[in-house]
C-alpha cells in the first residue's frame, strides 16, 4: 500500500488529518485519514479471499471500522500487503466520493463466498479521562481496550470449507477534556528525614562457640 500512496507529505499532495498519537490521543498530522483507503482495500482483499502478506490494525478501535477487520499503514514502519494467489491477473478499481471509498476487485472467483464471523470482545481495559491545556487540544470520547477474534470463512457448495482466525488486541483510548482538571491529583508529601544517631557507634562483639 505504501508504494502506491507514497510518503504522506505536503509535497506529495497530502493535507493534515487525524492520526493516532501517543497514548491513543488523536492529533492532526500530514496524511491523516489514509487508513480509510487502506481499510477499503483490505476489505476488498478479504472478501476476494486473497492472501494477506502484511497487515496491522489500528492500536485503538475507531468506531467507523469493523473491529478486527480493518488496517492501517505507517511510512517506513509497517504496511498493508496482500498476494494475488489466484491463477490470473486481478484488476483493482477504486471510486471515491465526498462520503465514501469503494474498492472493487475484478478477476476469477476462487470461492463461492467469503464471509466474516465476529467473536465477542473480551479482556476489556477501561479508558481513562485526561484533561489537557495544550493549545491544539481536541476533545475526544474514550473507548475501552479489548481483544477480539474474527473468523474469515471460505465457502464452496454452500458450506464452510476453510476458516482463518484473526486476533486483534486494541488498547484503550482516553476521553480527552480540554481544560483544567477540577480535581487535580494531590502532590505526594516529602517524608521528613530521620536524624542520624550522635556519638561513636559501638561494636557488637562476635561470639564463637567451639564444641
Amino acid at each position: 500500500m505504501n508504494d502506491t500512496i507514497k510518503e504522506r507529505t505536503i509535497e506529495n499532495g497530502y493535507t493534515k488529518g487525524f492520526v493516532v498519537g501517543e497514548g491513543g490521543v488523536l492529533k492532526m498530522d500530514e496524511g491523516g485519514g489514509v487508513s480509510t483507503a487502506t481499510t477499503a482495500m483490505y476489505n476488498a482483499a478479504w472478501f476476494a479471499g486473497l492472501e494477506f502478506v502484511q497487515a496491522r490494525a489500528h492500536s485503538i478501535w475507531i468506531s467507523r471500522y469493523k473491529p478486527g477487520r480493518e488496517a492501517t499503514v505507517s511510512w517506513d514502519d509497517f504496511d498493508m500487503k496482500f498476494k494475488n494467489n489466484t491463477p490470473n491477473a486481478i484488476f483493482i478499481q477504486a471510486k471515491m466520493t465526498d462520503e465514501s471509498i469503494t474498492v472493487t476487485l475484478w478477476g476469477d472467483r476462487q470461492w463461492q463466498k467469503v464471509g466474516s464471523v465476529f467473536g465477542e470482545p473480551s479482556e476489556k481495559v477501561p479508558f481513562k479521562i485526561i484533561y489537557s491545556q495544550e493549545k491544539d487540544c481536541r476533545a475526544q470520547s474514550g473507548v475501552d481496550g479489548f481483544l477480539i477474534d474474527v473468523d474469515r470463512t471460505f465457502y464452496r457448495g454452500g458450506k464452510v470449507v476453510k476458516t482463518e482466525t484473526y486476533t486483534t488486541r486494541y488498547k484503550p483510548s482516553p476521553t480527552v477534556i480540554c481544560g483544567v482538571d477540577p480535581n487535580p491529583p494531590k502532590p505526594i508529601p516529602t517524608p521528613t528525614p530521620t536524624p542520624s544517631p550522635s556519638g561513636e557507634p559501638s561494636a557488637t562483639p562476635s561470639v564463637i562457640v567451639v564444641r
